[in-house]
């Protein structure tokens, strides 16, 4: 977890070396994943940050491995999907992400019914911005958003 931090303070931004990171924890013996004297197993697995290309870090718990294709649907509820950055490192990579010390979510189908209530409520107030845009292929705000134009079509 200290290698993580310090990647993470020097402001690494190549996915590769994170991905590579997280295959190795995931090779370690079981027992020594689960140490509290190893890679901190201890902490609180809703601190960890996965790494978001090209700049960003997010807490694992707002990430998905998966959206099943439905990224409106995600993106309303304030999730970020890995597989199409992480899924070409392997099975390794995905499992510690997946496992219990990180926490990734595996899709939707995961999330908690307050999660589709905030997406409800976010729905509503994008489908305004979104209708009241004059230029339609313009994205809506934050992070993965999609085009006014797909968001109404969806």
């Amino acid at each position: 977890r200290k290698c993580l931090r310090v990647l993470q303070l020097r402001r690494c931004h190549d996915i590769s070396v994170f991905a590579d990171l997280y295959a190795a924890l995931q090779a370690l013996p079981k027992a020594e994943q689960s140490s509290t004297n190893s890679w901190g197993a201890s902490e609180n697995p809703a601190q960890f940050q996965v790494f978001l290309p090209p700049s960003n870090f997010e807490i694992a718990q707002k990430c998905l491995w998966t959206d099943d294709g439905r990224s409106c649907l995600r993106w309303l509820c304030g999730y970020h999907v890995l597989l199409p950055e992480y899924g070409r490192f392997g099975s390794a990579c995905r499992s510690w992400l997946l496992g219990p010390h990180v926490g990734v979510r595996q899709d939707l189908n995961s999330l908690e019914a307050s999660d589709f209530l905030k997406a409800l409520r976010s729905l509503v107030e994008q489908a305004d911005i979104a209708s009241r845009m004059e230029e339609r292929q313009k994205r809506l705000r934050g992070r993965d958003s999609p085009s006014a134009a797909v968001f109404l079509e969806e």
